[in-house]
């Protein structure tokens, strides 16, 4: 009984939408999160890398720059400075939920950074202001 064909050819217990729920599993599941093995020297690394992003931050390359803050922060994820500065490159670039996102991953590090804590504040404010007017822009069509 339990082999017997419905009308669309499928097996009884084989149905749509069991296979749509194998489906959505597959496609929701998360993608590896890469994580670069320690690396000789990776803390000097990660400073030199971090300072070349201040540099090209200064001359206004900030997309050069988060690519070596990125870098900086495979090299030594609980190296705040790079955070920081990646922060900072996002702004510059008016992606205020990354610079958001960083900032207060930074602050996470060091608690007690009464800078990065206003810098959070700032962009959390920034961020609000700019959902704000995506709600109103939205709404209005």
């Amino acid at each position: 009984r339990g082999n017997r064909s419905n009308r669309s050819g499928e097996q009884d217990g084989d149905s749509k939408e069991e296979s749509t729920k194998d489906q959505q599993k597959t496609e929701t599941k998360a993608p590896p999160v890469f994580e670069l093995p320690p690396q000789e020297n990776g803390d000097k690394l990660a400073i030199y890398y971090c300072n070349r992003a201040a540099a090209l931050t200064a001359m206004e390359r900030y997309e050069d720059a988060i690519k070596d803050a990125d870098v900086a922060v495979l090299l030594n994820p609980r190296y705040t400075k790079a955070y920081v500065r990646r922060s900072a490159a996002y702004e510059k670039t008016e992606r205020t939920e990354d610079a958001l996102k960083d900032a207060k991953h930074a602050l996470e590090l060091e608690p007690s950074n009464a800078n990065i804590r206003k810098s959070v504040a700032r962009l959390q404010k920034i961020e609000d202001e700019r959902l704000e007017k995506l709600k109103v822009s939205c709404c209005a069509v």
